[in-house]
């Protein structure tokens, strides 16, 4: 079962969002077509990004590319990308290109450039800001955000008129070490979660989230980080809402939320990869 199902099926009003430029939520196709009517040059085409499997095997912490051997306790369905009796490349069928690129005024975060990790909490993309207008929309949701997403509850948050959001959940990483008193006055309203998996290369919390959860509890917010490893669960990969304990996973997002949110309606808002 996946967490969409999951979540409607524990209560929750469960809206599936798709970041601005991928997936379903289209782009702006004008500057294909300005060359294609030679209107424009070739080389003006905007950047098409999409994800390699060598990509996926060092993102995702699936194990070692080069050999394709998955970690001993790997939770991922590594048959689904070719590895083990049976094997398929199912799971690469729902790889979607990034065509943040094709964006114009408010954009979006472009791996095209080589940053695909916001960086400005403050910073006018379209996602963050379609987010916070569903959020006000819905009189109260809790946004959650994942991978390259996972910054943007927070973002949602902190845009002009956002009143909304009630809960920020953020999935492998989504740190800010950059906020600005004003951003701190506003985030300590609001309870956050940071959660990540597994086999990370680099120490959990990244320094980026001990800065920003000692800024937050400091000003009197909450703000929990988990690493699932400190939980005793071991084996878990980027892309955890897909892993064989997915299920365990999300019954530990509910017990923080029935702890921390005070929310009615059980609104639930969610933008990510558009993989869920």
């Amino acid at each position: 079962m996946g967490w969409y199902e999951y979540f409607t099926r524990k209560g929750f009003k469960t809206y599936m969002g798709e970041q601005v430029g991928r997936g379903r939520s289209g782009f702006d196709a004008l500057q294909y077509q300005k060359v294609l009517t030679g209107d424009a040059p070739p080389s003006s085409n905007p950047a098409i990004l999409i994800a390699t499997d060598q990509f996926a095997w060092n993102v995702f912490r699936w194990g070692d590319y080069a050999t394709k051997t998955p970690y001993k306790d790997e939770r991922f369905p590594m048959q689904t990308v070719g590895v083990g009796k049976n094997a398929t490349l199912d799971f690469y069928k729902q790889v979607i290109p990034d065509l943040n690129s094709t964006l114009s005024e408010a954009a979006s975060p472009t791996c095209a450039d080589g940053n695909c990790t916001p960086a400005d909490p403050n910073a006018p993309f379209n996602t963050p800001e379609n987010m916070a207008l569903l959020a006000n929309q819905l009189d109260g949701a809790i946004l959650v955000g994942h991978s390259q997403s996972s910054g943007f509850p927070t973002m949602a948050a902190l845009r002009p008129g956002s009143n909304g959001v009630k809960g920020i959940i953020q999935l492998e990483t989504g740190c800010f070490a950059n906020l600005t008193p004003a951003n701190i006055q506003v985030l300590k309203n609001i309870p956050i979660l940071i959660m990540v998996g597994d086999h990370f290369s680099t120490p959990q919390p990244t320094p980026a989230c001990v800065t920003m959860q000692k800024q937050i509890k400091e000003a009197g917010g909450d703000m929990t980080f988990v690493a699932l490893p400190d939980l005793g669960i071991h084996g878990n990969s980027h892309m955890f809402m897909q892993d064989n304990n997915n299920l365990q996973v999300a019954d530990i997002i509910i017990s923080w939320i029935r702890k921390h949110v005070k929310y009615k309606n059980h609104g639930h808002g969610h933008d990510g990869h558009g993989h869920w």
